[in-house]
């Protein structure tokens, strides 16, 4: 990282009053819009946000002169803890999708992505694997010049001290999976599936599981 880049990046926990710059970041950075349409749909990007935040116990930001433009959810299985105002803001979110006309069928598409997940773990001994990548996102704006990275090695150096060895993290289509294969992350497995969309269409995507040791990156 050159020092001009180190002088306009910093980073820092996540504090709440970022969660409205977030939760525009998971929309712009989504690559297509094709079944969940995350991109044009605050409510379901707001769902979806809180979905992860549930599933995390670390939570950082980047900031690019001062703005918020990137962040790193993860979750380290031994210190796994649900905080009841996270959980509670998750079921608003959900209600308050699931009030919308489109929302329960776009709440059951979103079932349907988390149970896809919950296969391809069953294929990993995932007791063996304490850390998770819940979510990575960054603004388009500021991608390829080296964001994203200095998020991932944030986690791992946090797990380097909690003396975490192994993690995974899932992507897909939609998001940017090849990311993943630049980070020195390794697939594992991955499925194609067909999913109904909510206008009763067809789609046919990939969903990946990828696997890191914190000891290689």
């Amino acid at each position: 990282m050159g020092d001009k880049m180190i002088n306009k990046l910093t980073m820092r926990r996540l504090e709440r009053n970022d969660i409205p710059a977030l939760i525009e970041i998971v929309k712009r950075s989504w690559r297509t819009d094709e079944f969940l349409k995350i991109r044009s749909d605050h409510d379901l990007a707001t769902v979806f946000f809180w979905r992860c935040v549930v599933h995390q116990n670390f939570a950082k930001v980047a900031l690019w002169d001062g703005k918020v433009v990137g962040f790193i959810l993860a979750d380290t299985k031994r210190y796994r803890t649900a905080r009841t105002s996270d959980v509670f803001r998750s079921l608003t979110a959900r209600w308050k999708l699931g009030m919308r006309n489109d929302g329960k069928a776009k709440l059951k598409l979103l079932k349907q992505l988390t149970k896809i997940d919950d296969e391809l773990l069953e294929k990993l001994n995932w007791q063996d694997y304490l850390g998770e990548i819940v979510l990575l996102a960054v603004d388009p704006d500021y991608q390829n010049i080296g964001i994203g990275k200095q998020l991932v090695q944030s986690v791992m150096q946090y797990w380097r001290e909690k003396s975490v060895e192994r993690f995974y993290t899932f992507t897909d289509t939609e998001s940017n999976y090849q990311f993943c294969l630049k980070s020195g992350f390794s697939e594992y497995a991955r499925e194609k599936v067909t999913i109904t969309k909510t206008n009763g269409k067809f789609l046919t995507a990939k969903f990946f599981l990828y696997t890191g040791e914190v000891s290689t990156l």
